[in-house]
């Protein structure tokens, strides 16, 4: 006679094993669909916060931009950066081809201070800052060349070469400098007649040296 008692054990055993086996494929594809659901939150969070973040900052640069060309002319923009941290700072840096004073920024400051408190363009409290861009800031803007021909700058090309000289003209492309190099035994710059043509394109960063000559 054949026993089965044997035989359906192991069966039992095998139903048994593909079952916890799908069981913990299940709670595995469920575990990942959850955590996948939690990122895709997450996600969707930070991009929301990151699009409001942006229309808030296009939206006082703007009316920044509007300000100066309605009521301060001879005032331009040269940056405007949001440091979001415990305590964020909106920065904005202005100038005019002459230099700007601390009254003129105080001025704007106070009327800007009125667009932000009415639209409240960011949902975390910040710190307003207009000034001047300061001694040693690099150049971003064509204008400021301009402002700075006859002076000394440093150039720091986009293959890390520097070059120091005189600026002596500004155009659409780039600038022209008159250059100097140190020389070999000590560090004195020696000055060089020939000029040297540097596109903007070729600029990684350029800041006007103090000379107290």
């Amino acid at each position: 006679m054949f026993k089965t008692e044997g035989f359906n054990r192991n069966i039992f055993r095998g139903i048994r094993a593909i079952w916890g086996l799908t069981f913990s494929i299940h709670c595995c594809i469920f575990g990942s669909d959850l955590i996948l659901k939690s990122k895709g939150r997450e996600f969707h969070s930070l991009f929301c916060f990151y699009m409001k973040y942006m229309q808030g900052f296009q939206a006082v640069k703007a009316e920044l931009e509007q300000m100066l060309r309605k009521d301060f002319p001879d005032v331009f923009l040269v940056d405007i950066s949001l440091k979001r941290s415990v305590g964020s700072v909106l920065s904005i840096s202005l100038d005019t081809d002459e230099g700007i004073s601390v009254g003129t920024c105080a001025l704007i400051s106070r009327k800007l201070n009125f667009f932000l408190e009415k639209e409240d363009p960011f949902e975390f409290p910040f710190r307003l800052e207009v000034s001047s861009p300061g001694v040693g800031k690099p150049l971003v803007l064509q204008r400021q060349y301009l402002k700075n021909v006859g002076r000394k700058i440093k150039v720091i090309l986009a293959d890390d070469e520097f070059k120091w000289g005189k600026l002596i003209s500004v155009n659409e492309v780039g600038i022209v400098i008159e250059p100097s190099k140190s020389g070999k035994k000590s560090k004195e710059k020696i000055e060089v007649q020939e000029s040297l043509e540097i596109s903007y394109s070729d600029i990684k960063e350029s800041i006007i040296e103090i000379s107290f000559d």
